[in-house]
């Protein structure tokens, strides 16, 4: 499996391609659901889509760096992981196979079975600490 960098100020943590990319489409879902809830993120939502509709192996970005600058926008993009994260968690231990492809479709990756919700968690359990304080 393929790895990404993301990076954000002096930290670096090194995430599964799938898992980026999965991650980058619910965050793109969940922003544009409550587009006011996360009004500094607005120009962030079209960046995700882009970079999940046009993935490479190891290239997948999320333009972490541009929040380190803009207060509000690291804030909201808090916000947004821990809603991610509850909707994820709503599904329990595996979100359906169809429900991965129906909601969150990626170029080029299918599904053999349903997604373990723990990767998806560990992802965001990560981007959590790599923008933490």
């Amino acid at each position: 499996m393929s790895t990404t960098v993301q990076s954000f100020g002096k930290r670096r943590d090194i995430l599964d391609d799938h898992d980026v990319y999965l991650l980058a489409r619910m965050l793109v879902e969940s922003l544009a659901a409550d587009p006011a809830r996360y009004p500094a993120l607005k120009d962030h939502g079209a960046r995700w889509e882009a970079a999940s509709a046009a993935h490479r192996p190891g290239v997948i970005a999320l333009g972490l760096e541009s929040l380190e600058t803009d207060p509000a926008a690291l804030a909201d993009f808090r916000r947004l992981l821990d809603a991610v994260e509850a909707m994820v968690l709503a599904f329990g231990e595996a979100i359906p196979r169809d429900t991965v492809e129906a909601r969150w479709p990626v170029r080029g990756l299918s599904h053999v079975g349903d997604l373990q919700t723990r990767f998806v968690l560990d992802t965001i359990r990560s981007l959590r600490t790599l923008v933490a304080d």
